[in-house]
This record gives C-alpha cells, sequence and structure tokens, in this order.
C-alpha cells in the first residue's frame, strides 16, 4: 500500500512493508510504533528489527523517532545503534525517543 500527500508544503509519501526490507532508498526522517505482541507472542523482535533496518537506511543527518510502551524500555538498544538517544517526552504509558548519529 502506498499513499503520497502532495496537498501539502513538503510532499510525503507512505507505504505499508514488512519494517524496511523492500525499501533501497535513504530517508530524512523514520517514525515509528513498533508492535511488542505478535498473535500470542509478546517480545522486542519486531522493534529490534526496526530499529536496525532503520539505521540503515537514515541520512547522514537523519533521525528516527519512536513511541513506545515505557515498561519495554527501547532506550537501552536504540543506544546500541545510534550515538545519541534523547526521551522527548514520557508519561506512565509511553516514552517518545529520538535516535540519531
Amino acid at each position: 500500500v502506498s499513499f503520497t500527500s502532495n496537498s501539502i508544503n513538503n510532499p510525503a509519501t507512505f507505504k505499508a512493508m514488512d519494517c524496511l526490507s523492500d525499501e533501497a532508498k535513504k530517508a530524512d526522517l523514520i517514525r515509528c510504533n513498533p508492535p511488542f505482541h505478535q498473535n500470542n507472542t509478546i517480545g522486542t523482535q519486531i522493534a529490534l528489527k526496526m530499529f536496525h533496518q532503520a539505521k540503515l537506511h537514515l541520512t547522514a543527518q537523519g533521525e528516527l523517532r519512536v513511541v513506545g510502551n515505557r515498561h519495554l524500555n527501547y532506550q537501552v538498544p536504540l543506544k546500541r545503534l545510534f550515538k545519541e538517544v534523547t526521551v522527548l517526552a514520557s508519561n506512565k504509558k509511553f516514552d517518545v525517543y529520538l535516535a540519531h548519529d
């Protein structure tokens, strides 16, 4: 599924795919809210795959923004991949991270 919007100042394209496995282009900004459950399995393997692929697909000045359930503490795996990881916002349920090199 692909959708392009030209009605805003900066046109954007949205695609649904298996993480970034089908994408060859680089991106300045990647946003994600990774799932932590698949069927009856709870884990972070999908999120970790998404973070790794985001790192490979970001431009040199690009950034990854992640919304995640707070109890999953995504800051730890993000810090393994990126030079800078900042918590932009937080409440009792969610954290919002900014990660970049």
